[in-house]
């Protein structure tokens, strides 16, 4: 997208990486996770990430961990996305603890994709067999696999609903085998969405939606098939309710809300390595299972015996093998490991100010030729804290070629023509304290309008 681009704001488009995949075939008769059948080869690496939200109603600690990845919706419109994990910080194994932190990372971007393009609706924890039942991100490629309402999801789209980027209009444009796509009505926005009975794929272009449909049908070969890395990885570490890992190097900047060197065993696995690791949650037997795979040239003695002192030192029973370049672990911990205090987003505060524009701390006076289009009043500024947003509304008409909301110390950013149906925009901030800038672009000059600095 040139102006409002879904990979700079969702952070999924971005984790293919830099460094090009392993040309190994696969196993070929190896039985792979079903979801699996969804991932087509990257040819500048692999990042995916898969959740099965059914198994909340199997398991109560997964209930319990469920709404930390993905917020209830409450019945309303309103979608979180900030995932509580300062819970795990309890548990001193990251064995247990990578599979669900940095996967659930990965899993709200495809919540947020969902969101973005109005069906954030289809996904509620509370509620797994209504609407998205498995959540997957493959290669920039969100998918939810469900139980799909083609007539609700083509008014949602058609309608405009707001979404975390703001509220966007979509129209029907073709098919894809049996799947309907939408593209967004506003010429300054880029993305595709496909729409079946059993399945929604939000992307950045029809060639990737085309791309994972032919992989679904067999069309196209499966990254399992094409990367013996990667397939291996799934073979060894990916079978579970919660599983994630990327092959051929990864950006996690573009995806993680938080600083991604602060992630578990960040200091043992690199970006560059090939990972899959993956959490089950048994019902049965009331334990847990943490499985973890990784394969790199530069595993040696000594990333090895910190592997193996680490992984698995907070579960009942585990195993850990090293052969050449790759390393396999997997732990059973009781349930009641979960049994955390997960910080619980603060209640929304009331953060609503109208900023004039040209004015305020910092401001300035913007050029002459934006100062007479834009309208003093033109934005008003909100902040709900349990979402780490900033939403400002265009609350004035004026014409300009493009608007820019950006957070100075979150570093996120959205722009947008103001044609069209959008009427605000959302940035995301940094919670320790940020500033939210407004500029406006008019017949190629650009200046600061607005700003205001939050919590």
């Amino acid at each position: 997208m040139p102006a409002f681009d879904r990979r700079q704001f969702l952070g999924i488009g971005a984790a293919a990486a830099a460094t090009a995949l392993g040309g190994c075939s696969g196993t070929g008769s190896t039985e792979y996770p079903a979801y699996t059948d969804w991932i087509p080869p990257a040819d500048d690496g692999l990042f995916t990430a898969y959740i099965d939200l059914r198994i909340s109603q199997e398991s109560s600690k997964a209930n319990q961990l469920l709404p930390v990845i993905l917020p209830s919706r409450d019945d309303t419109d309103v979608t979180e996305f900030v995932p509580g994990f300062s819970g795990l910080d309890e548990i001193d194994d990251p064995l247990l603890t990578f599979p669900i932190e940095v996967g659930g990372q990965m899993i709200v971007a495809g919540n947020i994709g969902l969101a973005a393009s109005g069906l954030g609706y289809l996904i509620d924890p509370a509620q797994p067999t209504r609407g998205v039942e498995e959540l997957l991100v493959a290669n920039g490629t969100v998918i939810g696999i469900g139980e799909i309402d083609l007539e609700k999801a083509d008014e949602k789209l058609q309608a405009g609903t707001e979404g975390v980027l703001g509220e966007i209009r979509f129209e029907e444009a073709g098919e894809i085998d049996n799947f309907a796509l939408y593209e967004p009505v506003s010429g300054d926005l880029d993305g595709v969405t496909a729409v079946s009975e059993t399945a929604v794929l939000i992307g950045d272009t029809r060639n990737e939606i085309q791309t994972v449909i032919d992989t679904r049908g067999n069309n196209h070969r499966r990254a399992v098939d094409e990367t013996d890395s990667f397939g291996w990885g799934v073979d060894t570490a990916g079978h579970g309710h919660l599983a994630m890992g990327w092959c051929g190097g990864a950006d996690l900047s573009d995806i993680y809300m938080g600083d991604p060197s602060e992630r578990p065993a960040a200091d043992l696995v690199s970006t560059d390595d090939d990972v899959v690791s993956s959490v089950t949650f048994s019902a049965d037997t009331e334990n847990i299972t943490a499985r973890f795979a990784v394969q790199s040239p530069e595993l040696g003695d000594s990333i090895e015996n910190r592997l193996k002192s680490r992984f698995g030192s907070a579960s009942q029973e585990s195993s850990f093998t090293a052969e050449n370049d790759r390393i396999t672990a997997t732990g059973t911990y009781p349930d009641d490991i979960l049994d955390l205090e997960f910080t619980e987003p603060e209640e929304t505060v009331d953060g609503t100010e109208t900023t004039d524009s040209g004015e305020g701390t910092g401001t300035g006076n913007p050029p002459a030729k934006v100062a007479e289009a834009v309208p003093d009043g033109a934005f008003e500024f909100s902040y709900t804290e349990k979402q780490q947003m900033v939403r400002v509304d265009f609350v004035k008409e004026f014409e300009a070629d493009k608007v820019t909301v950006r957070s100075v110390e979150g570093e996120g950013e959205t722009s947008i023509s103001t044609t069209g149906s959008v009427t605000f925009l959302n940035v995301f901030v940094d919670s320790e304290g940020d500033e939210v800038i407004v500029t406006v672009t008019v017949d190629g000059v650009t200046g600061t309008v607005a700003r205001r600095e939050f919590p």
